[in-house]
């Protein structure tokens, strides 16, 4: 009597066996299908270079004004050709002159005047990628005031405070960039990028029209990870 059970106990444990291994290779096989992650799938970058702004309203025409443009990124990947990358940035803009003029209400010169605003920016964009891996994108930005400062020089002399007119805290903004691959994982970036509504609420008498857009062109040297 102890044999045929001792047979069954064996064949129980071949079966037994035999459903572990098949369970076991059916798991691998769905988690090679569809649960192995592709390691292009996310490119981080990193990017530093500078801004060349003006103020479109506040009397003055001219990329004037240098800023620091600053911060890092990541690409998400759709296909090898199209992807999705958003942005941390630090970037100075504003506007900046030296040429006398006269006074948009006609009583007071303008000798010089500057206008720096700080932001954090965050812009978003559809990306093309070509095979040499040079990238094209449009998309939107926000862009959060971090603080400002206005300087003015008139004659005869106005009291005037930057702090009297505040910028607004948000800027939306629409971006176009083009990414040239130079050496191995180094890119030159080039990007304009311009307010789609005003980012003034008022504005110094005397100081152009009260709508006032941010109006920026950036170069950048970035370096792309994977």
């Amino acid at each position: 009597m102890k044999q045929p059970r001792a047979e069954s106990f064996k064949s129980m444990n071949r079966l037994l066996n035999t459903i572990i291994l098949l369970l076991g290779s059916w798991v691998a096989s769905a988690q090679s299908n569809y649960y192995v992650e592709d390691p292009r799938l996310f490119r981080g970058m990193v990017s530093a270079g500078g801004n060349f702004t003006q103020i479109d309203g506040d009397n003055y025409a001219g990329y004037s004004k240098a800023g620091i443009n600053a911060g890092a990124g990541v690409y998400t990947m759709f296909s090898n050709e199209i992807g999705a990358g958003l942005e941390m940035l630090y970037t100075r803009k504003g506007s900046r002159s030296n040429v006398v003029k006269a006074s948009s209400n006609q009583s007071f010169s303008i000798i010089s005047y500057k206008a720096i605003l700080n932001y954090v920016d965050l812009p978003i964009q559809l990306y093309y990628f070509d095979a040499r891996g040079d990238h094209f994108g449009a998309g939107f930005s926000y862009s959060r005031l971090i603080n400002q400062s206005e300087v003015f020089d008139t004659d005869p002399p106005q009291n005037l405070k930057s702090e009297d007119y505040p910028f607004r805290k948000s800027d939306y903004c629409m971006v176009l960039s083009a990414n040239v691959k130079i050496a191995g994982k180094f890119y030159v970036t080039g990007r304009f990028q311009y307010s789609l509504v005003s980012v003034r609420g008022t504005t110094p008498p005397g100081f152009g029209r009260t709508e006032q857009y941010n109006n920026v062109v950036t170069f950048r040297l970035m370096y792309l990870f994977n």
